[in-house]
């Protein structure tokens, strides 16, 4: 309720704004001309009525198409998609009304207004999105969860939103069904108390503020209880949710698909179209170009810092691209210029294979001072960009990784030989650092399995905030 009237507050704050820079193209006293088509009389209307009655057909437009649906608080990227659907909404309503009315309506007034309207209200969201996202980092506004269904897809589920949801779920209850004697179910709270069966999950929605229900598969409730579930829930703000079988087909890679009478989830093929690669390769080509330009006082200052502390200033290593063909890696050298030779020197290369192929964080005696900053701020990737121009790389993709280390990734092979690897990607925003093997190399099988530039964009935009935050940095 909180977040969607600071949405429509954010929404009428963004027409207003609109209004009034769409004015500034005609004058407030100028009045419309306009005809009803049933009348003899003129009917005349102001710029400035106009706007009004446009803040009013914005908040309709964004209404009808689930913009302040209280059952989620969507994603920047969902968000973007309503303010589209809303627009091209709100441009049949003023099209319709001024065929109607036979309304005289500037030109120049309907395109700056709608153009601001939609920059102003994204705007606008973001901010009401972040504040949310703040308030979710201390444990404010999360997203309370109760897990339905067998423990073993209860605790693939789990593992997963820990991983990847972080500080925005909060699993406060689990829900093991067909595991107790004679097949009654248990609920497993996460303080520590238990409950009776699967007729105390309304209760427990009740009592305990949850906000979304997952079932885990179709086994997590008897036959006909979704339905009366669904009935008893409705209304409640409750968000219920039907999670596949297997957690190999969550997310992206899965489609709605109609066969028949019956909806089944189809999962889609992996592999992006000719026009999306070729997006793709132009945006990390420019993409590359444009932040070497903008970045290059950033760059020449670390070079300095780095060539201060001595030669090489740049570390090479070769590293595994698309196809398992070798290229060079160049990074920002951070550690000692003898540092491959004290790796066996000083015994640490046993504990670095057990380690996935890096030392635990902070106990690497090879690192420099100038390096543990660079690191911590990820500065020291900044030159991967070159790599990415010379398309050896792209912007968003798997890890690259060193020959020795490709051996032991087994059936998560294809996802480091099939594109090209990344200066950033699906580990980096999820942990990083802290996450090791093998859930490193799940996190690039999933990449992989659900490539598309949508997933790249939201990649890019997520690694913003987790260079911001430090998030996996070591």
């Amino acid at each position: 309720m909180v977040r969607s009237f600071l949405l429509v507050c954010a929404d009428l704050l963004a027409a207003n704004a609109a209004g009034a820079v769409a004015r500034s193209t005609r004058f407030d006293s100028v009045a419309l001309p306009a005809t009803v088509d049933s009348a003899d009389h003129q009917l005349k209307l102001t710029y400035a009525q106009l706007s009004t009655l446009l803040v009013l057909a914005w908040v309709v437009a964004l209404l009808c198409v689930g913009a302040y649906h209280k059952r989620r608080f969507a994603s920047l990227w969902e968000q973007g998609g309503a303010l589209l659907r809303g627009t091209v909404g709100l441009l049949a309503c003023i099209g319709v009304s001024s065929l109607f009315a036979r309304l005289q309506i500037s030109r120049a007034f309907v395109v700056v207004a709608v153009a601001t309207l939609l920059v102003f209200t994204f705007v606008g969201r973001m901010l009401v999105y972040g504040l949310f996202q703040l308030l979710m980092r201390v444990g404010i506004s999360t997203d309370r969860v109760l897990l339905i269904g067998p423990q073993q897809q209860v605790a693939e589920i789990r593992r997963h939103l820990e991983r990847t949801s972080r500080r925005r779920v909060r699993i406060v209850s689990e829900l093991n069904t067909g595991l107790a004697a004679g097949g009654a179910s248990t609920v497993n709270n996460n303080d520590g108390g238990t409950t009776g069966a699967i007729g105390t999950i309304v209760d427990l929605v009740r009592h305990r503020g949850l906000t979304s229900v997952i079932l885990c598969g179709q086994t997590a409730l008897p036959m006909g209880s979704l339905r009366r579930l669904s009935t008893l829930l409705s209304g409640s703000g409750v968000t219920l949710v039907v999670a596949p079988g297997t957690s190999e087909a969550l997310a992206p890679a899965v489609q709605v698909h109609p066969i028949g009478d019956l909806i089944f989830l189809r999962v889609r093929d992996s592999e992006p179209g000719i026009l999306e690669r070729s997006a793709k390769a132009a945006i990390d080509v420019i993409g590359s170009v444009i932040a070497l330009v903008l970045l290059s006082p950033v760059l020449l200052a670390v070079t300095i810092a780095v060539g201060l502390e001595g030669r090489p200033i740049l570390f090479r290593q070769t590293r595994m691209g698309r196809g398992g063909r070798p290229f060079t890696i160049v990074k920002f050298r951070t550690m000692v210029p003898d540092a491959e030779d004290r790796l066996h020197r000083e015994g640490l290369f046993d504990q670095y294979v057990a380690n996935g192929y890096k030392l635990p964080a902070g106990s690497d005696p090879r690192i420099t001072a100038t390096g543990k900053f660079l690191r911590h701020t990820s500065l020291d990737e900044l030159p991967q960009l070159f790599n990415v121009v010379r398309r050896q790389m792209s912007l968003v993709g798997p890890r690259p990784v060193v020959a020795d280390e490709l051996k032991l990734y087994g059936a998560f092979r294809p996802a480091y030989v099939g594109v090209r690897p990344g200066v950033t990607g699906y580990w980096q925003i999820n942990g990083r650092s802290d996450v090791g093997f093998p859930e490193r190399a799940e996190l690039d099988g999933y990449y992989y399995d659900h490539r598309s530039l949508r997933f790249d964009l939201r990649i890019l935009a997520r690694t913003v905030v987790a260079v911001a935050f430090r998030r996996g940095a070591h």
